[in-house]
């Protein structure tokens, strides 16, 4: 049929030209992910005049927002409904791995914001949360490369195995210790530290990294008198707490213990 013969030919046609269009949109994105990252790159040797939480949040939702963008368009370049010859092919492939060149080193730049934030004010929960996502982040670039160069792996599932994954990991690692000792860490080098965010966040698990503030020689007093009032209220709160069975835990068995230990 004539008719079907012209129709199939004008499809073909939409075809080509829509992929021609997204290389040319992926194109114009890498030139700006270039200035992007060279303003990135610079930023991180003037930022004395920055706000320091600025500075992080929006290089984190920047981010978000441009690995976004990027997974679409790459899932739209390597559609395999798209015709196209082997020049287009091979261009596509170069454009989609500067792509995610460009997203690494907009992550790094994003994970070295979030260290100087936290360099300067502590570990938290959030921030602690915040550094998992980057480097899930960058855990994704990978099948996502392997994707742009074979495409014979099945992106959204290995994809939804990476999040599970990196979510199960979150869950059972001891966020709490790591806050407690980063932050007791930091007191060492200046000085500095937020007890009341740690005796209010934290829980059971950071109580050995509390006793280390009393092992420190030249701990000022306002803070070992406040450790050593937390430390009581902890071992109070333990000793009179009864668990059965089914309240059965293992953090407060070993903080009474080691309360004990120092009493």
């Amino acid at each position: 049929n004539i008719d079907d013969v012209l129709e199939e030919t004008e499809n073909k046609e939409v075809k080509t030209k829509d992929g021609f269009t997204i290389y040319m949109m992926i194109t114009a994105l890498n030139v700006i992910y270039l200035i992007f990252c060279y303003t990135q790159i610079k930023s991180l040797f003037t930022i004395e005049n920055i706000k320091y939480s600025s500075y992080a949040r929006q290089g984190f939702f920047q981010l978000m927002v441009v690995s976004l963008i990027n997974i679409v368009m790459i899932l739209k370049a390597t559609g395999k409904n798209l015709k196209e010859t082997q020049k287009q092919a091979q261009y596509k492939k170069i454009i989609c791995i500067m792509m995610l060149i460009f997203t690494l080193i907009i992550i790094i730049s994003s994970f070295a914001r979030m260290t100087i934030y936290q360099q300067n004010y502590g570990n938290t929960r959030l921030r602690i949360l915040v550094d998992f996502t980057l480097i899930t982040e960058m855990i994704l670039l990978i099948p996502t490369a392997m994707y742009v160069l074979k495409e014979n792996i099945n992106l959204m599932k290995v994809y939804f195995i990476i999040v599970v994954s990196m979510y199960c990991l979150v869950n059972f690692i001891n966020i709490d210790y790591i806050i407690a000792k980063n932050n007791i860490d930091r007191y060492i080098e200046t000085g500095k530290i937020d007890l009341e965010y740690l005796e209010e966040e934290t829980g059971t698990d950071a109580i050995p990294e509390f006793i280390q503030i009393l092992e420190i020689k030249n701990v000022d007093e306002q803070t070992k008198n406040e450790t050593i009032r937390y430390i009581n209220d902890v071992y109070e709160k333990l000793s009179n707490e009864k668990m059965d069975v089914r309240d059965l835990n293992m953090s407060k068995i070993l903080a009474k213990k080691t309360l004990e230990g120092i009493k």
